[in-house]
């Protein structure tokens, strides 16, 4: 009988040391995660910078490519975001903030300004650029499309009040990731 206990236990405690080191493991995953996205948000700033200081500075070689070329870098950070959601490294609450942060740069007015063939003055909006790389995207991924449709189709919130609403239907969006087998944008 001791024995049995003694093996049970045993059993108990290789179960745990497993299942913690399973969390351990899914921890480090989601920090290693939110490190690598830092970092690569901070490149993207940069990038941005340089397309601004580019503009400013009257380099007529700035192009329509050039901005695009930020957007589509964007995106593809957004679906790296969206591939580690999905696969569970990312927990929900940190996908439920960075969907609230990423539903706020697409509504957000600060366009990225470039020049056009004939060097007049042009600039895209990040709605603009983001849908626009998304429409020429070879992202197949349904549940993707319809995550960004909705995070686009969702207005800010004007007010207090109306931001606690908001929040809640960004988390419901999140949410409902998955559940959904068409978009349009």
């Amino acid at each position: 009988m001791a024995q049995a206990a003694g093996t049970v236990l045993g059993f108990i405690g290789i179960y745990l040391t497993v299942r913690h080191g399973t969390r351990t493991s899914n921890r480090e995953k989601s920090f290693d995660a939110y490190i690598y996205f830092s970092e690569k948000f901070d490149d993207l700033a940069a990038k941005r910078r340089r397309l601004r200081d580019r503009f400013e500075s009257g380099d007529r070689t700035l192009g329509i490519a050039h901005v695009r070329s930020y957007f589509k870098d964007y995106q593809n950070l957004l679906y790296r975001e969206w591939e580690l959601f999905r696969g569970g490294v990312v927990a929900r609450e940190v996908f439920d903030s960075w969907a609230l942060g990423t539903h706020r740069y697409l509504h957000h007015a600060n366009a990225i300004a470039y020049f056009d063939k004939d060097g007049q003055e042009k600039s895209l909006l990040p709605m603009e650029g983001v849908v626009g790389v998304l429409e020429r995207s070879k992202v197949a991924d349904p549940d993707f499309m319809d995550y960004m449709h909705k995070l686009v189709h969702l207005p800010l919130p004007q007010d207090e009040k109306t931001e606690k609403a908001w929040r809640r239907q960004v988390a419901r969006i999140v949410a409902g990731i998955g559940k959904s087998k068409s978009w349009t944008l």
